[in-house]
């Protein structure tokens, strides 16, 4: 035997497993922390951002409805009244002196319409140097019937707000007008015959977007209807640039996106990528309209202040977790060292029990988890076969003895019939070769999945570090499944010598044959690596059928194996069972090799294999347990064959299993 060397790659790969595991879990929760609490910081930015920017646009709405009312209670005034020269300057200085928000006012009318002899009659009103300064516009060098403030309105029927513009030779100041027409009824028709305005200095506006401070960074800006700069932290841009040169001088596609927005009056929140000079590479940026007159109101957040906190904080996680990591480590190579020394016993055992020596001790494992479960599945699989192997012994001194019977009554009758002797020495010899092809098959039957046993332990004995988790369950199920073969090897002999010495004992008990079936075909599938697909139906979802399960489960496993055994991977193989009248009717069907005419009358005799098998090993009992289960359930087999083509195999038993008393009265067995 080989010098057992302790390994210790499988505990090494648990350890990794869990490492790997628990890290990228903690990786998941830590991004998704990050993640989520970055959406809060945005959502909270947005809310902060939105109540900012309708502060602001609120006190810009407050100034711009108080400048729009006084022209339009004027304009209504002269529609009504006429007045003189001294009275329109009157009322100028009074707009202008009594309301801080305007910065001008003028009443231009139509050319001769004010005074038939003048064609321009516009007196301005402003204020200069905390004084009242009063020009007038109507000059051939500065014509207000061309000005965009006096055009607009006139031709629209309507007060507006113009664009922002430098007023030269009227104020002198960058501002924005309010113009307001007045219409007079002329000769039955209503006309425009002037126009009447308030302006409004852009120094204010400055002043309260300027206000604006985010962080050390941030600010706001607002613009016109076309986008023109009409606050901004660099004065050069103001009135030179629009939001779309800022967006191409900064090369930002998103501030090109939200421009387009702005201009629209529509209102958002976005994250804009840029760099400049004074506050980084990407900004959050709160745009909203000021309905009033179309301008637009910006405020821009940098992100990386906002954030600052965050990343430190999540820095300190990251450090944190990596501690609480290395820790978790050296715990988890403790307790997988614990694991896997049990698991070095159990496979030094294996190797033990493939080579036939059932005696050799093994050590029990309190532990109640998988490991614990797995050390006394060994402990009952050795205990299991020690017993089946007794019992293997004691069917073949039965044997034994019925031959010794067999030949003392031969040697007795020898003397008085010569013949009847010459038959029993010929059904002694058919006995002996009975005899000889049953070691044989038993010794063959069980070397592959002893050896099975042998080769899967070995591998895990030897090679535990090199292969993967995959493999190693895989070896596992192979011990498993060469387990469940040997049982199932012995089983079919006890059965075999149960049903010849007639002690076969019955349990009838209420079962769903589908559910039943189903969970066969389930188990007995996972003993093939490579099968041809089984397509399973029934009738109905539930049959209820009073039988023995231990009867059923031969009857339905043999015909199973059989068609997956011989049955080639690309074929199919099929299962169906149904209720008709008082029988319950199992139906297995293969595309497999199928069987030859001339072995279809033995088919169902003690070690009957058909000539065209092959290499394919079998013990030649399935089919006569198969026969004896049925009789013994008081049901019938059919079966049609064609070589190379497949077979089908139908069982009918009876719903309702009815035993013969001692007496020979039939008898419903109570149900279980």
């Amino acid at each position: 035997m080989n010098t057992y060397k302790p390994q210790t790659g499988l505990s090494f790969k648990i350890v990794t497993s869990i490492f790997l595991s628990i890290s990228f879990i903690l990786m998941v929760i830590f991004l998704y922390n990050y993640n989520v609490t970055r959406t809060i910081i945005e959502k909270k930015i947005e809310d902060n951002a939105e109540n900012l920017a309708q502060n602001k646009i609120n006190q810009v709405e407050k100034v711009l409805i108080s400048v729009e009312k006084v022209p339009q209670n004027i304009a209504n005034l002269i529609e009504k009244i006429s007045y003189t020269e001294e009275q329109l300057i009157e009322i100028l200085n009074t707009m202008v002196g009594e309301n801080d928000e305007i910065y001008g006012a003028t009443i231009a009318f139509e050319p001769y319409m004010f005074d038939k002899n003048r064609k321009y009659f516009a007196p301005y009103v402003y204020k200069s140097f905390g004084s009242l300064k009063a020009v007038s516009l109507g000059t051939e060098t500065y014509n207000y019937h061309f000005a965009d403030w006096y055009t607009v309105p006139k031709s629209l029927g309507m007060a507006v707000w113009s664009e922002p513009y430098f007023d030269k030779g009227g104020g002198n100041v960058i501002m924005s007008t309010f113009s307001v027409p007045i219409f007079r009824t002329i000769n039955g028709e209503r006309k425009i015959i002037g126009i009447i305005t308030s302006d409004i200095s852009l120094e204010w506006l400055d002043q309260i977007v300027s206000t604006i401070k985010v962080l050390e960074s941030g600010y706001g800006f607002l613009i016109s209807k076309e986008g023109r700069l009409i606050t901004y932290p660099d004065i050069d841009k103001i009135m030179h640039n629009t939001i779309f040169d800022l967006a191409r001088s900064l090369k930002s596609p998103q501030l090109d996106q939200v421009a387009n927005k702005m201009i629209k009056g529509q209102t958002g929140f976005a994250k804009i990528n840029y760099t400049d000079g004074t506050n980084g590479i990407v900004n959050w940026i709160y745009y909203a309209s000021v309905p009033h007159n179309g301008w637009s109101l910006a405020v821009m957040y940098p992100l990386d202040e906002l954030t600052g906190e965050l990343d430190s904080l999540n820095r300190k996680i990251i450090a944190l977790s990596i501690f609480g990591i290395v820790i978790l480590f050296a715990v988890i190579m403790i307790i997988s060292k614990s694991i896997t020394r049990p698991l070095t016993k159990l496979s030094i055992a294996a190797d033990h029990f493939a080579k036939g020596k059932m005696d050799f001790p093994l050590s029990e494992v309190s532990s109640n988890d998988e490991i614990g479960h797995l050390a006394k599945s060994f402990i009952f699989m050795r205990d299991e076969l020690k017993k089946k192997m007794n019992e293997l012994h004691q069917a073949y001194q039965e044997i034994q003895d019925t031959k010794t019977k067999i030949e003392k009554y031969n040697r007795s009758l020898e003397e008085i019939v010569n013949q009847r002797t010459k038959e029993i020495l010929v059904e002694a010899k058919e006995l002996n070769e009975l005899k000889s092809r049953f070691i044989s098959m038993i010794s063959h039957e069980l070397r592959t999945p002893l050896y099975t046993i042998s080769s899967s332990a070995e591998i895990l004995e030897l090679y535990s570090n090199r292969i993967k988790n995959d493999e190693k369950i895989e070896q596992f199920k192979r011990i498993q499944n060469a387990i469940e073969e040997i049982m199932e090897l012995l089983n079919d002999v006890i059965s075999i010598n149960k049903a010849e010495i007639g002690k076969v004992e019955l349990k009838i008990e209420e079962i769903n044959i589908v559910d039943y079936s189903r969970q066969i075909i389930e188990e007995l599938s996972a003993r093939f690596d490579k099968k041809p697909k089984l397509v399973f139906s029934s009738s109905n979802n539930v049959i209820k059928v009073n039988s023995d399960k231990k009867e059923l489960r031969q009857i339905i496993s043999n015909l199973v194996v059989n068609a997956l055994k011989y049955t080639q991977e690309d074929k199919k193989v099929y299962f169906h069972v149904s209720l008709n009248k008082e029988k319950v009717i199992i139906e297995v069907k293969d595309e497999g090799i199928g069987i030859k005419e001339e072995d279809k009358d033995n088919v169902f005799e003690l070690f009957a294999r058909g000539k065209n098998v092959g290499g394919i090993h079998g013990t030649g009992l399935g089919l006569a347990i198969t026969k004896r289960s049925i009789e013994i359930l008081g049901g019938e087999l059919f079966f049609n064959s064609k070589e190379n083509v497949g077979s089908v195999f139908i069982v009918k038993i009876p719903h309702n299993i009815i035993i013969k008393d001692s007496k020979q009265k039939e008898i419903l067995t109570e149900q279980i």
